[in-house]
């Protein structure tokens, strides 16, 4: 199913009561009327608006509604937020995950998922997100319930993921091959991050090795830890990774060389994908009032429910769960305004009703929802609040080097990058060429990047970034640099102020708009990274301040 989009507008329900004229030219108006929109990374999803006025003050009444409901309205039953796409898909997850979606409201528009079973449903969501994927499986840690998650996916599940990931970010990840023994010496240099292989080695604790979800782990966790390893040789990072985070799981070693099944067909691979998709996804016109996962930490008892506050409306899992299947729900903040039904009646003229609409991100325009057909079966007032999270991701930070991003496209380049291919045994990791590249102009190693890059590397400490190996061919990347860019290439380029907004899947660098430079600009160093499959990042440069 496609995903959300933050500045889309779709009205699929608009009940209007009036002449015929004074409906037609409301209904255009309204389609083409800039939303209100809320703040930051936030969805809010609001199920109705409704607004009664005089004909020519309809549609500024039905907009002034909508804000209302965006800023002030904490009625869970009609409005409910997530601080970001990955809360809310992580929310979504774990009501398929505990056979609740279908009472919620907010998650009509996935309803085509209902009636799969509830591993395959997920795994489906996830095939449509996988950019996002780390990002909310970090979320489900944070609330405890990524072991209960990986226990209802099945094997089968695990091994379309896998072929997903290599058909849509590139891989070369064979299904069918058993996880060999790790002799790969460049891992020996920086260890797998605590948090990391904390994650990852309790969701597989109970699982054999031969299970294709521990392989998938294992692919989850070297896209973090190690991808330009496996961008350049899967096998030897999934075996780097499984060395670390294996010891949880159940060693049951085979000689066959099918232990997981058949191996990989790109080219049916990409069919089967397609048919995957059709099957799981909803029509597109099939939207509801959507709502914002809550990004709240930890199991919740069976009556709990969610906080209705300023981070993030989202109920709880039902009492017939245990304490350690039940996801609390985190805060979010509001970027997402559905709303799935909004009746506006003039006072002595055309009533209006259409469904909310949903917005996100920082845009300046709502993308509107409809609402399912039914009502929960329990009212989200019955339940009982959840008290509030803590920060929910992304984390923060500031620096004064923020320039050193701009040279991820000089390493994205197909001369760097057959560069990093022959050398990916020496430095394995994006951030490591990163870090030694942006040292060629004299990155300064006491700002917070360089504390942020030593993290990504499983480091403690920025100092110990001095002791990993060297990079290779200094002098002819030197060289290159400075053919390409000149005069640029000098440590001025590296000074930027900026934010710098991350988490598992995602890196974001905010900056202002008058620290554009049109040399900079020109040398295509500052346009938008994207998808990097050796960093195991989206990066994206904002020229505006985070929200």
């Amino acid at each position: 199913m496609p995903m959300l989009a933050p500045s889309d507008i779709h009205i699929h329900r608009l009940h209007l009561r009036g002449p015929a004229e004074a409906q037609q030219r409301l209904g255009r108006e309204l389609q083409q009327a800039q939303w209100p929109h809320a703040h930051g990374d936030e969805y809010v999803l609001i199920r109705q608006v409704r607004a009664r006025a005089e004909p020519h003050r309809l549609k500024q009444t039905l907009l002034q509604q909508a804000r209302h409901c965006i800023e002030h309205d904490r009625n869970p039953d009609n409005v409910v937020r997530f601080a970001n796409l990955q809360a809310l898909l992580a929310s979504l997850i774990i009501d398929l995950t505990l056979g609740q979606a279908p009472r919620r409201w907010y998650w009509q528009r996935w309803a085509p998922l209902f009636n799969q079973a509830a591993g395959r449903a997920v795994a489906s969501l996830m095939a449509d997100h996988l950019h996002h994927l780390n990002g909310v499986i970090a979320v489900l840690a944070q609330r405890q319930m990524l072991r209960t998650l990986w226990q209802t996916l099945q094997p089968e599940d695990a091994a379309q993921l896998l072929r997903e990931l290599n058909w849509k970010q590139g891989y070369r990840i064979a299904v069918g091959a058993e996880l060999p023994a790790s002799s790969a010496p460049p891992t020996a240099t920086f260890a797998l991050p605590a948090a990391l292989k904390q994650r990852w080695a309790s969701a597989i604790a109970d699982l054999p090795a031969t299970d294709l979800r521990v392989r998938l782990a294992c692919v989850l966790a070297a896209q973090e830890w190690l991808p330009l390893m496996l961008w350049q040789a899967p096998q030897a990072a999934l075996a780097a990774v499984f060395t670390q985070i294996g010891g949880a799981t159940t060693p049951q070693t085979t000689s066959s060389a099918t232990a997981f099944g058949d191996g990989l067909d790109h080219a049916a691979a990409a069919n089967h994908s397609h048919q995957y998709h059709t099957h799981a996804a909803p029509a597109a016109s099939n939207n509801t009032a959507g709502t914002q996962p809550d990004t709240r930490t930890g199991p919740v008892d069976g009556n709990a429910q969610p906080t209705v506050n300023d981070h993030a409306d989202m109920p709880a899992p039902t009492q017939s769960q245990p304490p350690q299947q039940q996801a609390g729900t985190q805060p979010p903040p509001a970027t997402t305004l559905a709303t799935t039904g909004v009746d506006t009646q003039p006072s002595d003229g055309p009533e209006a009703s259409t469904p909310g609409p949903a917005h996100s991100q920082t845009q300046a325009q709502i993308k509107p929802e409809q609402a399912g057909s039914h009502q929960p079966q329990h009212p989200l007032q019955q339940l009982r609040l959840q008290p509030p999270a803590p920060k929910p991701l992304p984390d923060q930070f500031e620096t004064q080097q923020g320039g050193v991003l701009y040279l991820l496209n000089f390493l994205n380049r197909s001369e760097l990058q057959t560069l990093m291919g022959d050398y990916w045994q020496t430095l394995p990791n994006g951030w490591l060429w990163l870090y030694r590249v942006a040292q060629l102009l004299g990155f300064d190693a006491s700002d917070p990047l360089a504390a942020f890059i030593a993290r990504q590397l499983g480091l403690e400490h920025s100092a110990d970034l001095a002791r990993l190996p060297p990079l290779p061919q200094a002098d002819d990347i030197q060289q290159l640099a400075q053919q390409w860019y000149g005069p640029l290439w000098q440590p001025s380029l590296l000074t930027l102020a900026a934010t710098i907004g991350h988490n598992p899947s995602h890196v974001d660098l905010y900056t202002s708009p008058g620290n554009v430079r049109i040399e900079v600009r020109l040398a295509g160093l500052d346009i938008n990274p994207g998808w990097l499959p050796w960093l195991g990042r989206v990066v994206n440069f904002h020229y505006e301040q985070p929200s």
